[in-house]
């Protein structure tokens, strides 16, 4: 079975920016009572004590921007693993997730979402939404010519 690149990258995105929640967030999140819950709190406090000393030289945006940039990417990428063809199905999905993500942020901009706005989480999103799209449909186009010639 071949592996579908808009697969591998969009489940890598997806854990990359959950691992930067459990590396360098709060743990007031309810995520962390859940790995304390099934026993994953000297893993997970072993994973973060060797982290922060990184937290020290990163800037902000890394970990407070860039999991929600990297979780629209993944999951972008996911749905053209689903609808592997060009269709409105994909598009929909696409569009719908993509408007859901800058629009929660807008939403805590107005006060109807809860959490914090912060300008760079629409900034990096209207890089990682496009960059995901791209990289979707040429990942598409790869595997057509691979297919055709039968590799």
């Amino acid at each position: 079975m071949k592996k579908n690149r808009n697969t591998v990258i969009g489940i890598f995105s997806i854990v990359f920016g959950g691992m930067i929640y459990v590396l360098w967030r709060k743990q007031s999140l309810l995520m962390f009572s859940w790995f304390y819950s099934i026993g994953l709190k000297p893993f997970v406090a072993l994973l973060r004590e060797f982290a922060h000393s990184y937290s020290l030289v990163m800037p902000e945006w890394v970990y407070f921007s860039l999991p929600n940039a990297l979780w629209a990417f993944g999951g972008i990428l996911l749905f053209y693993s689903i609808w592997k063809d060009a269709c409105s199905e994909r598009m929909f999905w696409v569009l719908l997730f993509s408007m859901t993500a800058v629009g929660s942020e807008i939403g805590q901009l107005v006060g109807i979402v809860p959490g914090t706005y912060d300008t760079t989480d629409i900034s990096l999103m209207l890089i990682f939404i496009p960059l995901a799209i791209t990289i979707g449909n040429k990942n598409h186009a790869i595997k057509e010519v691979s297919d055709a010639k039968g590799l």
